[in-house]
């Protein structure tokens, strides 16, 4: 599925990559967990969701290891890439 993100940018999570909407050919892939884990936010869009659901959603269900320093990891390199596309405060975390 795609998702279009403030109109501009274009997520596509079966292929796990973000690109502008004017430039898709100009992809930015994303590691298997970290399209996942967002995926996982779009789809709870405004809701404030717990480490332990991510940890289950994102890493758990695809048996890679549930630790809280690998979410930590995997979201401050979502974080690194979403800045790229001018979405620096899109993951607030609580």
């Amino acid at each position: 599925m795609a998702y279009l993100i403030n109109q501009n940018i274009i997520f596509n999570d079966g292929e796990g990559t973000l690109a502008w909407r004017d430039r898709e050919s100009e992809t930015t892939s994303l590691s298997a967990p970290i399209a996942r884990i967002l995926t996982t936010l779009i789809d709870n869009q405004g809701v404030t969701l717990s480490r332990e659901l991510l940890l289950r959603e994102a890493l758990e269900k695809y048996s890679l290891s549930p630790s809280i320093s690998n979410l930590n990891n995997y979201i401050s390199l979502l974080r690194k890439v979403l800045r790229n596309f001018g979405l620096a405060e899109a993951i607030v975390t609580v």
